[in-house]
């Protein structure tokens, strides 16, 4: 008769760990030992005691092994269900990674007292999983969909009370009541904890019966856990939450759907740095369920999942009129300051009918640049070199990068002492639409203040990109872009494509026979937005990327370490045909002045591959690094306690070009 054993997925960062060991079940140990629970055990020479999960139970892989006795059952909760650990590990071998970095951000860290409690009170309700491979197939046809949302929504009364509900949320809803009647969860992905409140707020009224949990960084670590606990057992139809919801424990999941994909929030800077659009795509493939990327815009990624046939695409909603301001004669014109004359005459108009106006101003603060009065030339710290600005309004001038206020200032170039703003944020913008019309009232909304709702009145809101609010009276009469030309400034590969979404994302708020006025903003973006058509764009942009062979046209991968090291590291790799290397730069060591353009003691090569061998290149760099651990004195580099080679690997990040 062949002993009990466990295999179990130790904790540990290390590439050499990432594998599952045999454990033998002593018999003290067999009723709570089951696949799913955290375990303690002992590992290596030193017998040093690791932390783990039971991931399957069985017969020995190797019967001439030698096996330890699992030292101790932490908890008789099996938080790790068969399905998120075969996400764990197809993420990893996908991401040159570890499986226990992604376990990490799927199982949120054990709390003893909430678990006590809630152990209790539901009773041993958590279904031990058989078998590892076992990834909850739901055996349909599933539907995978890139919807654009247009402008457009629905009032809708919840306890006498009449609220306005945008698109997409409408949408949310349609879909959970329908997978909820079939016994099936639905999982929604959103940017930011403050999206995942509107969301469940909006769903709480209009939900009914559905049971819907959140699950994001906003509530404290006993809330996170028992959130966790609630999803494992399957006492939730619809989950919302942030990025690393992705691995939500949903064993009954029939769709995921995704808002704003293109959203920075949703790149994790964890490793193993999956992004969620990535993790979404991987579990989709794993359980059969239907994916929805949902989104004011079209990011490029998903116009390439369109245009390989994978996602099908669906419009949402009525497109309204969008006017770029070089159709209008004298538009440029500024009689009051911060508002050119076309936006300032149209916003008259609206208020004087009682309307509201948004205004989506680029930056944040008071004044984010300031020049010499005398020959403009722009004012820099005297300390670090960084930019001098006025955070708020009657604030004294400071430098945006090291804090360091400008006390005497004098310029450099001509001696002059006196400065004048160079670039309005949205804080000055809102005191000259203040006084450009003094009697509406000016509602204002940052990244550091969001305002989730406006009430029903005369009204101009200013915001800066990605926190809109919602105008309760059923959308915006007029939304003005104001700062299109600014958003184009920035030089990083995805600028225009960020600038777009930010773009649709506001104009979306407008009223259905609304008016979106885009300012300083010509050509094919001012074609896209008159016609409403951020899907043009996103293949034209994608047909320019695919020519240039940077992603999301190929996959992009980073590897950074000591000089000589990254280089090394891909030789080791032997990495072939259809891998293009982009070249070898200086890099700054973590925690290095992120304004200097190196060390001098570190790089980065990038390089690319297709996505048919994305996952055969990212196991190779895998081992490449394993065997340049073996390399640190040869790169100069002290191995710290834990540290498994001396480079890292990173795939997937744009923030690379």
């Amino acid at each position: 008769m062949s002993e009990t054993v466990a295999q179990v997925a130790i904790v540990s960062p290390l590439a050499t760990l990432d594998r599952l060991f045999d454990y033998r079940i002593p018999d003290r140990l067999r009723e709570q030992a089951v696949p799913g629970v955290r375990v303690r055990v002992r590992f290596g020479s030193r017998k040093s005691l690791m932390d783990g999960f039971i991931v399957t139970c069985g017969e020995a892989t190797d019967p001439t092994w030698e096996l330890q006795d699992i030292d101790k059952v932490v908890s008789a909760v099996p938080v790790l269900s068969a399905q998120v650990w075969a996400l764990a590990r197809r993420i990893a071998d996908r991401q040159a990674g570890v499986a226990s970095d992604v376990l990490r951000l799927a199982i949120p860290p054990r709390h003893a007292r909430t678990e006590n409690a809630w152990w209790s009170a539901h009773g041993r309700q958590l279904p031990p999983q058989d078998e590892a491979t076992e990834t909850g197939k739901t055996g349909k046809d599933p539907q995978r969909t890139a919807l654009l949302v247009r402008a457009g929504g629905q009032s809708r009364s919840v306890d006498g009370i009449s609220r306005w509900y945008p698109l997409w949320v409408l949408d949310v809803l349609r879909r959970a009541l329908a997978y909820s009647a079939r016994g099936e969860q639905l999982l929604v992905l959103v940017p930011d904890h403050r999206d995942a409140g509107f969301l469940v707020s909006c769903l709480d009224g209009l939900g009914g019966q559905l049971r819907i949990l959140r699950m994001d960084a906003s509530a404290d670590a006993a809330a996170r856990y028992e959130a966790f606990l609630t999803a494992r057992a399957g006492e939730a139809d619809v989950i919302v939450g942030t990025r690393q919801a992705v691995y939500a424990p949903a064993d009954r999941l029939g769709g995921i759907y995704l808002w704003q994909d293109a959203d920075p929030s949703f790149s994790e800077p964890h490793a193993p740095y999956a992004h969620a659009r990535d993790v979404a795509l991987v579990r989709q493939a794993l359980t059969g369920c239907d994916l929805v990327f949902a989104s004011t815009s079209r990011s490029t990624a998903v116009q390439r999942l369109v245009e390989v046939g994978f996602a099908q695409p669906e419009v949402l909603g009525v497109p309204a009129t969008v006017i770029p301001s070089g159709s209008i004669i004298g538009a440029d014109q500024a009689p009051h300051p911060g508002l050119p004359e076309a936006a300032w005459r149209m916003a008259s108009d609206v208020l004087a009918r009682d309307g509201q106006v948004l205004i989506q101003s680029a930056r944040r603060g008071y004044a984010r640049m300031l020049l010499c009065g005398t020959c403009r030339t722009p004012a820099r710290c005297a300390s670090c070199g960084g930019p001098l600005g006025v955070a708020v309004e009657g604030a004294p001038w400071s430098c945006r990068w090291c804090g360091r206020q400008a006390m005497g200032y004098r310029c450099p170039v001509c001696g002059d002492g006196t400065l004048r703003f160079a670039s309005p944020g949205v804080e000055r913008t809102s005191r000259d639409v203040g006084l450009a019309f003094p009697r509406a009232r000016i509602v204002t909304s940052t990244g550091d203040t969001p305002i989730d709702r406006v009430t029903p009145g005369r009204a101009v809101v200013l915001s800066t990109p990605g926190v809109e609010p919602l105008a309760e009276q059923g959308g915006y009469d007029l939304v003005i872009l104001l700062d299109c030309a600014r958003m184009l400034l920035h030089e990083h590969l995805s600028t225009v494509e960020d600038a777009v979404r930010h773009w649709f994302a506001a104009a979306s708020l407008v009223a259905v026979g609304g008016t979106v006025l885009a300012v300083g903003v010509e050509g094919r973006l001012a074609q896209a937005l008159r016609l409403w058509r951020p899907e043009v764009f996103a293949a034209d942009e994608l047909q320019e990327r695919r020519a240039a062979g940077f992603p999301p046209a190929r996959r992009i991968c980073a590897v950074t370490g000591p000089v000589g090291a990254t280089r090394h590291t891909v030789d080791l790799a032997g990495v072939g045909a259809d891998v293009t290397i982009i070249g070898t730069v200086p890099w700054d060591a973590p925690g290095s002045d992120p304004h200097r353009s190196g060390d001098g003691l570190h790089e980065r090569t990038l390089l690319t591959v297709s996505y048919a061998r994305g996952e055969q290149v990212a196991r190779a760099l895998k081992a490449a690094a394993m065997q340049a651990a073996h390399h640190f004195r040869e790169w100069g580099v002290p191995r710290q306690p834990g540290q498994s080679a001396p480079v890292r690997i990173r795939f997937d990040d744009v923030d690379s070009l």
